[in-house]
């Protein structure tokens, strides 16, 4: 619960532009690659959007983010664990993939339709949308797989030795894979609404060197 009043209370900041409202839906870092394969041109431009995941703009995201995760489980250990022993999840591989697929096929598939899709543009709700799956997900899967649903929350818990860094594949490839099912999905329904440019007095957009 404390996820969605997160997400819900963010959603409200006031005066943000369409780049810091996009910013803060790449928390996750799959939220990079299926902004890009869902054709979010739509809003910032084809060039622009491969540009940010392939260039400087997507390792900075996902750099940000993986370094995020690191500083945070490091500091669960120094300040908050109070000596207390932890023992290492062992996922069934399985049921483990299953479900992190699943769950994370339903948060991308979320974030894409509350945050990004041109029906729900200006929406007041995807942030507890994204935050109630997010906990919906962790209530039902989080004992047979850690409930990770993004690679860095992955590497956060295999610092903390809540799962084994043999497992960690198991996070990526099962995230990865269920983030572009995701985006290819939300593409076929909701194909780009406008196929060809439309003309304008504006010069034509181009990659700043």
């Amino acid at each position: 619960m404390l996820i969605c009043l997160a997400f819900s209370k963010l959603n409200r900041l006031p005066n943000l532009s369409y780049e810091q409202v996009h910013s803060r839906i790449h928390w996750n870092i799959l939220s990079r690659p299926d902004d890009w394969l869902h054709g979010n041109w739509r809003r910032r431009g084809r060039h622009r959007a491969a540009r940010d995941w392939g260039g400087a703009h997507g390792d900075g995201f996902r750099g940000a983010q993986l370094a995020g995760a690191a500083v945070a489980a490091m500091i669960v250990i120094k300040f908050l664990r109070a000596g207390a022993a932890v023992t290492p999840i062992s996922p069934h591989v399985g049921p483990a993939l299953l479900a992190e697929f699943l769950f994370t096929f339903a948060l991308v598939y979320v974030v894409l339709n509350a945050a990004t899709a041109e029906g729900t543009s200006g929406n007041s709700f995807y942030g507890l949308a994204i935050g109630m799956t997010v906990m919906t997900g962790a209530f039902a899967v989080g004992d047979i797989s850690g409930g990770a649903f993004n690679p860095a929350v992955a590497l956060g818990i295999c610092i903390l030795g809540i799962s084994s860094w043999g497992n960690i594949w198991i996070y990526l490839l099962a995230d990865f894979a269920a983030a572009v099912v995701a985006a290819v999905i939300f593409q076929l329904i909701n194909p780009p609404m406008q196929s060809t440019p439309i003309a304008t007095d504006e010069p034509p957009y181009e990659t700043p060197r």
